[in-house]
């Protein structure tokens, strides 16, 4: 198993995707509108892992009776229309003929997790230019935005304090929704809430400091 954070979680998806297969019955009518006419689908399965997207294999038969399998990976919600590279176009070389070039838009992908000071310099940067511009003086925002495909709870609270508590709650809540209760899960939720989050927190707001929103 690899050491590298990044390729870990990769195998981890891949082998819940193993474990837990996602079958398609039937590919919407403007999928097999891309394919070439007269094309009959025999089967679609899982292939490959990705953090966001599904992803599958396309196997047909095309209307000489050649098999031909394809790639497709599919993801709903707006953001589904920025996670595959727009194809430019693909074709064989004047000047080498014999040689095939595919040309699509460039998507930089590392497959390495940061150093932690680059994280954290990042982090800080948004936080000081975002200081002293809450249009209602509170914690929050009047958008919601996602960690990676979770939406936050961003409605307005009158502490950093309160707003990162119930942000915390919130994904917790989404957790339970999709993966059911969990008894330690819970515990451990208690002693963030109780213990974690006012000690480390609650200091910024107190004791004769402050901090803008």
């Amino acid at each position: 198993m690899s050491t590298n954070p990044a390729e870990a979680y990769a195998e981890k998806l891949k082998r819940e995707c193993e474990a837990n297969p996602i079958t398609i019955n039937y590919l919407d009518e403007d999928v097999i509108a891309k394919l070439p006419e007269g094309i009959k689908i025999l089967r679609v399965v899982p292939s490959g892992a990705s953090a966001w997207c599904k992803t599958f294999r396309i196997d047909a038969k095309l209307e000489n009776g050649d098999l031909q399998s394809y790639f497709m990976k599919y993801e709903a919600g707006e953001s589904g229309q920025h996670n595959v590279p727009k194809p430019t176009g693909f074709g064989e070389f004047k000047d080498e003929p014999g040689t095939w070039f595919y040309v699509c838009e460039f998507h930089d992908m590392l497959n390495q997790v940061p150093e932690v000071y680059e994280l954290v310099a990042i982090v800080a940067k948004v936080h000081r230019a975002s200081m002293g511009n809450s249009p209602t003086g509170k914690f929050g925002f009047d958008t919601t935005t996602h960690l990676a495909n979770i939406p936050n709870d961003n409605a307005w609270q009158d502490t950093w304090e309160a707003f990162f508590m119930k942000l915390m709650k919130s994904i917790y809540e989404h957790e339970t929704l999709t993966q059911g209760e969990d008894k330690e899960l819970d515990s451990l939720l208690d002693a963030l809430c109780k213990n974690v989050i006012p000690r480390l927190l609650r200091p910024l707001e107190s004791g004769g400091r402050s901090i803008k929103p």
